[in-house]
């Protein structure tokens, strides 16, 4: 699978979150979640969503990723997904593979 950056992956995967609106909280397979963002980027709305969110992510993230990344002594990369809850707040936060800088990542997005 081609890597793509960690804000893509998760942008895409909430707007399956949201155009799904799952009512149950059972965790989210990683596969599962993989594949619906790979779907997802093969349309225009996830192309768009995608767009929006290369804008508006880094912003908003960066920094504290930036500064757990000097606070945790790590530099690995890691994919991070984000499902969204109906009103936009984050619902469930995956990481692979599990980092010292994902988990503090993690926590952060999770408020």
């Amino acid at each position: 699978m081609r890597m793509r950056p960690a804000w893509t992956l998760a942008l895409l995967w909430c707007l399956v979150a949201i155009s799904r609106a799952i009512a149950d909280d059972k965790p989210t397979n990683l596969s599962d979640a993989q594949a619906a963002v790979e779907a997802n980027l093969r349309t225009p709305q996830g192309k768009a969503y995608d767009e929006q969110l290369g804008t508006e992510f880094p912003p908003k993230y960066m920094g504290t990723v930036h500064q757990c990344k000097q606070t945790s002594g790590d530099s690995a990369s890691f994919w991070i997904l984000m499902k969204l809850d109906q009103d936009g707040s984050v619902k469930e936060v995956l990481l692979y593979p599990s980092t010292k800088l994902g988990v503090r990542s993690r926590s952060t997005a999770q408020g």
